[in-house]
C-alpha cells in the first residue's frame, strides 16, 4: 500500500522539499533536492545512506530555516506524535513558499479497524473531520485527500471477522494542501 500512495503523491513533489520528521527517508529519497529532519538520530543515520541530506531537529521547536525557503513540505504520521500539532502545522506554514504544496499523512482515528491502545505513542487522534479544521486553522487549504487502504467499508464489514490482516490494517489519511496566507 505504501508504494501505492508514494506514486500517486509523487506528482505534488517540486521544488526544495522538507521532510519533517523524515524517519528513514523512504517517502523522499527518490528526489534530488530534500532536506530532512527528525528527531531520532538512528533513522537519521539510514536516511543520510538513502541519499537525504538529514538533520536532527526537533518539531516541537522553531525550525532552524528561513521563511518561505521550501516547495513541498510532507509530514508523513508525525502530527500525532507531537506536543503541539498546531505550532508545528504554523511553523511548517513559516518555512514554506507562498502557493507551496504541504503533504501530510495522518493516522484516521475513524477507521473501522482503528485501535489507539495498539498506538501508545500517540498523542493525539485524528479524524477527517478535526484534521481539516486543524489545517484551515494553520491557514492550509485542502485541494486533494487519499487514503491508502486498499479496503472499502463494505468490503472490510463483509472480511471484518474472518482474516486477521484487516484488524491490524493501517489506513491513514493523506491531505494535499495549499499555503493560503503569505505571513
Amino acid at each position: 500500500m505504501r508504494i501505492k500512495i508514494m506514486n500517486l503523491l509523487e506528482q505534488f513533489f517540486n521544488g526544495k522539499i522538507l521532510d519533517a520528521g523524515c524517519g528513514y527517508g523512504r517517502w523522499t529519497m527518490r528526489f534530488k533536492d530534500v532536506i530532512g529532519i527528525d528527531v531520532d538520530t538512528e533513522r537519521l543515520k539510514q536516511a543520510r545512506k538513502n541519499g537525504i541530506k538529514a538533520l536532527h531537529m526537533n518539531l516541537n521547536r522553531k525550525l532552524k530555516f528561513p521563511d518561505k525557503y521550501f516547495d513541498t513540505v510532507l509530514c508523513s504520521n508525525v502530527l500525532e506524535h507531537l506536543e503541539s500539532p498546531y505550532g508545528t502545522l504554523k511553523e511548517l506554514h513559516r518555512v514554506l513558499k507562498n502557493n507551496g504544496t504541504f503533504i501530510l499523512g495522518v493516522p484516521n482515528a475513524n477507521a473501522l479497524i482503528w485501535d489507539e491502545s495498539e498506538y501508545p505513542y500517540h498523542i493525539y487522534s485524528w479524524t477527517d473531520k478535526t484534521i481539516k479544521l486543524l489545517l484551515k486553522r494553520a491557514d492550509f487549504k485542502v485541494i486533494k485527500q487519499y487514503t491508502n487502504s486498499p479496503f472499502t467499508k463494505k468490503t472490510l464489514i463483509r472480511l471484518w471477522n474472518y482474516i486477521p490482516f484487516i484488524k491490524k490494517h493501517w489506513i491513514d489519511l493523506w491531505y494535499i494542501c495549499k499555503k493560503i496566507r503569505g505571513d
